[in-house]
């Protein structure tokens, strides 16, 4: 488990196979507008211990460079995170293949099959490099498929914890500079395009 520094927030977009609880907890609906959850999101650390949260948990879907939260955010809303810049010092992105670099040069990676399968692009990098210089925080995100032997909706992880990541993770600056940290969990496996399942490797 990855434990999450205080006062954190958590936002579980509704269609979310899994949900964390965070010293405030958000369920966003899908109907939620982009702006509102920037808004939202803000007032909530305005009022916390110190006016600010250290840290943001976002668990919803994902594909590379878009993240379906609300009504969605994808490249070309990135600059909207400008709305957290000087509320929240790290936002974990706990998601599917965000950050993923859609290419022929990771084609082999993971679950490239599932990627190439589904017809999927973008540029996670980029998506990610720009959320993390709008909010000038610190962004963490995965690079592949998620997926829980242990957590979901109705059981979520325990209270201020994040569950482990599956495959390649990066961490960024909040400058916007490139990736600074790494870390490679084990990947799911038997990922299928037609029944959108996976197998998962680890006990979380």
């Amino acid at each position: 488990m990855i434990t999450i520094k205080s006062p954190h927030m958590g936002l579980n977009d509704a269609r979310a196979p899994v949900r964390v609880r965070m010293w405030n907890t958000w369920e966003v609906s899908a109907t939620d507008t982009k702006r509102h959850i920037i808004d939202w999101t803000a007032t909530v650390a305005r009022g916390a211990p110190g006016g600010k949260l250290s840290e943001i948990v976002i668990s919803c879907h994902g594909a590379p460079a878009y993240l379906q939260l609300g009504e969605g955010f994808g490249a070309a809303d990135a600059d909207l995170f400008r709305g957290w810049r000087g509320l929240v010092d790290k936002i974990w992105i706990r998601a599917c293949l965000v950050g993923r670099i859609v290419g022929p040069e990771t084609a082999g990676q993971g679950d490239g099959a599932f990627i190439t399968a589904l017809g999927m692009t973008g540029n996670g990098d980029t998506f990610i490099r720009a959320v993390a210089a709008a909010a000038q925080a610190y962004v963490v995100v995965g690079t592949e498929l998620q997926s829980s032997g242990k957590y979901t909706r109705d059981a979520p992880c325990p209270f201020g914890q994040l569950d482990q990541y599956e495959g390649l993770v990066l961490s960024y600056p909040s400058d916007g500079g490139p990736a600074n940290w790494t870390h490679r969990y084990p990947s799911v496996y038997n990922a299928n395009p037609t029944t959108l399942t996976a197998t998962h490797p680890n006990s979380e």
